[in-house]
């Protein structure tokens, strides 16, 4: 290092400060003006940092930082992660009971938020169980917009394969379709149930008026679709006859219903 000058400059908010004499860059160091990584200008040479100049043996050393332990792996339990996939799982059941004990099928949105805000209580305290082990909280206020990705993050940071990732994707796209395919056959049942009713006043006004008979229909039975809205049936009638007739919805709200010859 150079010999103390009384030309110095230093650096102060992206002017040059200066011309200074040794002893005023001495007080500045103590005065907290100038810090380590202050660049200055000692009379010759180049602009560097004040600590590789004289001034360098002015500053307090530096702090060691304060060893920190490893997250302790141990404390991290796996359990609530289960705990919110098997919410999934619960869920799902009960509104599939609900469903098919005469609930209405077009409640989704509720049991929606059941799951949501479920699945959330059980992330939250995993992710405070995490944090106590020491590691980085692998949450985000993102992770209320796509779920799995907390259990990638947490996986990942873990050291842990994904698997808790895979079967919640894996179980969610099941439960979707389960549900799905249990309403659609909930709706294909009321659509058939409501044809088989409203046919069966017009067999008997069939049957009285334009046959001449007495018999009344009791109960219409939807066979095969044979396209779109033509369906085969058969008419239960109160003497015990049956017979074979067609119904078909016209898609304008009304229904046909012929009785073709016997």
């Amino acid at each position: 290092m150079s010999e103390p000058t009384d030309n110095w400059y230093y650096a102060n908010e992206g002017q040059r400060t200066g011309p200074l004499s040794f002893e005023r860059m001495k007080a500045l160091v103590a005065e907290g003006g100038i810090a380590p990584d202050t660049s200055v200008w000692p009379g010759t040479g180049e602009w560097r940092p004040a600590s590789e100049t004289v001034l360098g043996g002015l500053f307090p050393p530096p702090t060691p930082t304060a060893a920190v332990p490893p997250p302790l792996t141990s404390m991290v339990s796996n359990r609530y992660v289960w705990a919110s996939i098997a919410v999934l799982v619960v869920v799902t059941a009960a509104q599939l009971a609900y469903i098919l004990t005469g609930g209405a099928s077009d409640t989704g949105g509720v049991w929606t938020l059941i799951f949501i805000a479920a699945t959330l209580v059980f992330l939250f305290i995993d992710e405070r169980k995490v944090k106590k082990a020491g590691y980085p909280s692998p949450a985000s206020w993102w992770m209320l917009l796509f779920l799995p990705t907390y259990y990638w993050r947490r996986a990942k940071l873990l050291g842990q394969r994904k698997h808790h990732f895979w079967i919640w994707v894996g179980a969610l796209i099941f439960s979707s379709a389960l549900v799905l395919g249990v309403q659609s056959y909930q709706q294909q049942q009321g659509y058939t149930i409501m044809l088989e009713q409203n046919a069966c006043p017009l067999v008997t006004e069939i049957i009285q008026k334009q046959l001449n008979g007495t018999a009344t229909c009791i109960n219409v039975m939807l066979g095969k679709e044979m396209s779109n809205g033509f369906y085969k049936a058969d008419a239960l009638l109160d003497n015990g006859n049956r017979l074979r007739i067609t119904v078909q919805d016209t898609q304008d709200g009304h229904i046909e219903v012929k009785v073709p010859p016997q």
